[in-house]
């Protein structure tokens, strides 16, 4: 059983190439980082759209580059915005998102599995920010493409549980995501 990587685009951001590799990228990441099995779903989404789910979530009244929901999380939102009943982690990603234009670039089976067994093996959602990425590639001196690497592995590692509030754990993260970025042979821009 292989878990999918599910790639949202809003309309802001359906121009160019940004997302072509985000799914097989994806992929591999997890792979490399032993959660082959685990689904996880990436939204591209524009400036504005941002800055409201970070002001949601964190209470902060800026855009940011990634945010990383893991699977209780969003299951924790959609029970509260559906008073109790459940749904999908993608349903409550759509519900958080206030998302209607979407479209599947890159979706994998979850081969016999039954859906059950799927909703068990969600690993969680990445939320990236196609104009933040753009400009810190620019300030960084790097492709939009190889930035955007970097934040996938940095909100992979996140959904596996890792953070960088002390020195200890930002060491920790860091060796996750140049194992993750090593798999598709990247290196890190994110610092």
């Amino acid at each position: 059983m292989a878990g999918r990587c599910v790639v949202r685009v809003t309309a802001y951001s359906r121009r160019g190439d940004m997302y072509r590799d985000v799914a097989s990228d994806m992929t591999a990441m997890k792979a490399a980082l032993g959660y082959a099995n685990y689904a996880v779903a990436v939204w591209l989404c524009g400036e504005s759209r941002m800055k409201r789910l970070n002001w949601r979530y964190r209470r902060i009244r800026k855009s940011t580059d990634v945010l990383s929901f893991g699977f209780a999380e969003v299951q924790r939102h959609a029970q509260y915005c559906l008073g109790g009943s459940e749904c999908s982690a993608s349903e409550a990603s759509r519900l958080a998102a206030g998302e209607q234009e979407l479209v599947d670039v890159s979706e994998g089976a979850h081969g016999g599995a039954s859906e059950k067994d799927a909703v068990d093996l969600e690993l969680g959602e990445l939320v990236v920010s196609v104009p933040r990425c753009e400009h810190d590639a620019r300030t960084l001196g790097v492709s939009s493409a190889q930035h955007m690497r970097s934040l996938l592995a940095h909100g992979l590692c996140h959904l596996m549980g890792h953070d960088h509030e002390s020195d200890a754990e930002h060491v920790r993260m860091r060796e996750c995501e140049a194992r993750a970025l090593d798999a598709i042979g990247a290196c890190s821009t994110v610092g």
